[in-house]
Order: structure tokens, then C-alpha cells, then sequence
């Protein structure tokens, strides 16, 4: 569980560590603007519907060129949170010429790993091909698709979360203490 401060720190550190100016905000509005984008930060508690309200926001209306999220691993790994962050960065590039740039933040081994990925539609890929093999075990046995337990959503849920923490850590942009923050 990452909260939304932390993950604001984490992404100031970011900032400086690329010698990058943005333009913290406060109140109602982006967390971060850099060179006309967007930057949000949510944290694990976020309420993701209300996230997705705030980006269709800033891409269709046309108040900032570009969005950036930067959320927490354990916020995406429920596969419809997954997907519906994807959805409005597929619509406003094929529609306006814009993405959503998702920076995954996971904890390994005292660190928080940040990695950027430019284009939310792209992380839905990496993740389903970091979890193709378990869904081709999962396709060879048909009773096992039948048996729609709760065991299979939370090793579903599991699975997404370990395809997640694995792209985040594979090769980050940024690795920060967890006491440094």
C-alpha cells in the first residue's frame, strides 16, 4: 500500500534526478505539469473511477497537450482498472493525437522502482505477454475455465500483480529508498 504523498515524492525525485523543471501544484487540478503534460499521481487507496473522469478530462477537452499517470503497481492489478486506464489513451491518440504515459512505481527489496512506459495502451501489452504462458496452462484444461471460483480471480489478480511488479523492477527509470521518502 503506497500512498498518493509518497508517490508525489517519488516523482519529485524522479524530476531532479533528470533535471527535469515541473511545476508542482496544489488544490483541485494535475499534481505536476512539465513542458505542457500532465502529471497525476494517485496512490494504492485511490478511487479509480474518479481518476479516469479526471484523465478523460484532460485529454478530450484539450486543456494539456499530453497526460502522465503515475500510480502504484497494486492500484492496476485488478484487470479492469488495467483496462480502463488503457481505453481513454487508445481513444484521445487515435482520436487527438495524445497519450497517456504511466509511470509504475514498485517496492522490491527496500526500493521503490519507477518505470516510465509512454503509452498506457503499450503497458496492457508488456503485461499480457509477461502472462501468456500462464493463461496458455489455464486455455489447455476446460473444466478448469468452467470453475469460475473465487480462487481463480485472486490467482488472476495475483498473476497481474506479479506481471506488473516484474515490468516495473525489470528495468527502472528510478530506484528510491523507502526511507529516503
Amino acid at each position: 500500500m503506497v500512498k498518493e504523498e509518497t508517490i508525489r515524492k517519488i516523482m519529485m525525485k524522479y524530476f531532479e534526478s533528470r533535471n527535469i523543471k515541473t511545476t508542482p501544484t496544489a488544490g483541485a487540478g494535475p499534481d505536476f505539469i512539465v513542458e505542457g503534460k500532465t502529471i497525476e499521481t494517485k496512490g494504492s487507496d485511490a478511487d479509480f473511477n474518479r481518476a479516469i473522469e479526471q484523465y478523460c478530462d484532460c485529454l478530450l477537452t484539450g486543456k494539456f497537450s499530453n497526460l502522465a499517470v503515475a500510480v502504484p503497481i497494486d492500484l492496476l492489478a485488478p484487470p479492469a482498472t488495467l483496462v480502463r486506464l488503457s481505453v481513454p489513451g487508445r481513444v484521445a491518440s487515435e482520436t487527438k493525437m495524445k497519450y497517456v504515459g504511466v509511470y509504475l512505481i514498485a517496492v522490491h527489496q527496500k526500493f521503490y522502482h519507477l518505470r516510465y512506459l509512454a503509452d498506457s495502451a503499450r503497458l496492457v501489452g508488456e503485461v499480457l505477454d509477461r502472462i501468456s504462458t500462464q493463461s496458455k496452462d489455464l486455455a489447455g484444461d476446460p473444466t478448469r475455465l468452467a470453475e469460475e471460483t473465487k480462487e481463480d480471480v485472486k490467482a488472476i489478480y495475483g498473476t497481474l500483480l506479479e506481471a506488473l511488479h516484474e515490468l516495473a523492477i525489470e528495468k527502472p527509470d528510478l530506484m528510491v529508498g523507502i526511507d529516503t521518502t
